[in-house]
């Protein structure tokens, strides 16, 4: 149908954008947080360049060691979220079927 592909833009991702970028516009932290709210990279600035190694393409190993309490959980929690959001937008874009050919008609002897 003719509205499929409009439709389907509105689930396309408008842009790529780095974890950090998408987890200060996007996030929103829990009241059981220690810092409810908008994510704010500024209060963490030491998580940024580890969220964006997930949007890295070259990257394929990311090993994260940290103290407690320094936000890791987060910034793995954002790099997952960008991820399902990415994959689930790319399946159901990708997914659409092709229309099949219309069948040939019967041969004239068949009837």
């Amino acid at each position: 149908p003719r509205w499929m592909a409009p439709a389907l833009q509105v689930l396309r991702p408008k842009k790529r954008l780095p974890v950090s970028a998408w987890a200060e516009a996007n996030r929103i932290l829990p009241d059981t947080n220690a810092v409810a709210g908008p994510w704010r990279n500024a209060l963490t600035p030491y998580l940024i360049e580890i969220m964006d190694a997930f949007s890295d393409d070259v990257i394929e190993q990311i090993i994260l060691v940290k103290a407690t309490q320094m936000g890791g959980t987060s910034a793995m929690e954002n790099a997952a979220s960008v991820s399902a959001m990415v994959l689930t937008t790319e399946s159901l874009v990708a997914d659409i079927p092709e229309k099949a050919a219309p069948a040939p008609a019967p041969a004239p002897d068949m009837y």
